[in-house]
């Protein structure tokens, strides 16, 4: 089940709080017309990813 967000910085922020409470890597997603907010997994592109928090980086350009 993933949480679905209108804005990138809120759903960074829950990235962030979903990655202390359960201690593994989430990561934002763009889908069509909003961003969810689900466990990382390898192989698939996401905007933003707990696991390189606090590197600057924000994948803009990539769409699922």
């Amino acid at each position: 089940m993933a949480t679905v967000f209108n804005d990138l910085q809120s759903a960074i922020e829950e990235a962030r709080f979903m990655r202390k409470k359960y201690h593994r890597d989430y990561g934002v997603f763009q889908c069509t017309d909003v961003m969810k907010v689900k466990p990382a997994y390898s192989g698939v592109m996401p905007m933003f990813t707990t696991r390189h928090d606090k590197h600057g980086t924000v994948n803009t350009e990539v769409r699922v």
